[in-house]
């Protein structure tokens, strides 16, 4: 038997008894208290008791005049501070063991099919609200819309955030990205969803909505070629739509680094780069003045510092030809 979903209510904090009279006011009212027991079925005795803390969760009201009759609020309204507080606390416990995994010593790579829309934008968010650094994303319209409260948060955080929206958008209608560097693609594509160079979800469009799913992985090669698609058929053929005031920025993915230092060089700003990555197999933390970068697409994207009184190249988080595998790179300007 199917359980009845006025039950749910018990998660809200409700007693039986409330969710009975509150039942029998939302299906049969508006009522008054005799009916209210009578529909309910409660003790005759406690109706009033009842009906008061109803009022005071704002989930019935009564009309005016000498004979009092009940009938039920909007409940979404009535329990939205709940919900609320309800969503601030999920956020925070997923915030808390994102934070726990990244601390984690484990190298089990993780990859996970999602089935449903619902499951999957919930999933993106979770990721986009736990980001520590860096997001780069490329949706639709719709899709950026549903993830506009999160993604201007994520923003106001002081997050780096990469946006390519497709054609369904000419860049006015996503105010809430004015923080974010903002492009449009000509033609739509894979849409995905990277964080902090970490973890990956892409949508896989098989022509008809019922078979899409999407994947989530957090393995590190599946991130490096979902990093490296973003960049050449998602990020390339794009046409900048917005560029946000130049600042101390933060980042993971090397070319996305690259990419922001030659900008600032070009407007004339001296840079200076704050690194933590690997260096001959051990975690190491490094910082100086950036002194050149070096673009070959397909083979590198590197920039040289002065650290101390050596010259060290950095690259990506899978680097192989340089001095530095960058994990994370604090980028701060000087005009």
């Amino acid at each position: 038997m199917a359980e009845d979903p006025f039950e749910t209510l018990k998660k809200f904090g409700l007693t039986n008894y409330e969710i009975k009279v509150y039942k029998a006011i939302a299906l049969k009212g508006p009522l008054t208290s005799t009916e209210a027991v009578q529909y309910s079925g409660i003790p005759q005795p406690r109706v009033y008791d009842v009906i008061s803390k109803l009022m005071a969760r704002n989930l019935i009201e009564f009309s005016p005049g000498k004979k009092r009759i009940y009938k039920a609020r909007d409940i979404v309204d009535s329990l939205k501070n709940d919900m609320d507080a309800m969503e601030k606390s999920v956020t925070e416990i997923s915030r808390q063991i994102e934070l726990s995994r990244k601390k984690s010593d484990a190298i089990d790579p993780y990859l996970w099919v999602i089935q449903s829309e619902r499951k999957l934008r919930s999933e993106i968010k979770r990721n986009i609200d736990g980001a520590d650094a860096e997001i780069m994303i490329s949706l639709s319209y719709d899709e950026l819309k549903h993830l506009s409260e999160n993604l201007a948060g994520a923003i106001k955080r002081g997050i780096t955030v990469v946006a390519v929206t497709f054609p369904d958008s000419d860049g006015q209608d996503l105010d809430f990205l004015s923080g974010a560097i903002l492009l449009r693609r000509a033609g739509p594509a894979t849409e995905s969803v990277i964080i902090d160079r970490r973890a990956v979800i892409l949508r896989i469009d098989r022509g008809r909505k019922e078979l899409n799913y999407a994947i989530y992985a957090d393995e590190n090669e599946i991130v490096h070629m979902s990093s490296y698609y973003f960049y050449h058929t998602i990020w390339k053929p794009a046409v900048p739509l917005n560029m946000p005031p130049w600042a101390n920025r933060s980042f993971n993915t090397g070319w996305l680094v690259c990419w922001y230092i030659n900008e600032a060089r070009k407007e004339g700003y001296s840079v200076f780069a704050e690194i933590e990555g690997k260096m001959k197999g051990n975690i190491t933390r490094i910082s100086g003045a950036v002194l050149d970068v070096k673009i070959e697409d397909g083979f590198r994207h590197s920039f040289l510092i002065r650290n101390r009184n050596k010259k060290l190249w950095v690259g990506g988080r899978s680097a192989r030809i340089e001095d530095v595998a960058m994990y994370s790179c604090k980028i701060k300007l000087k005009n």
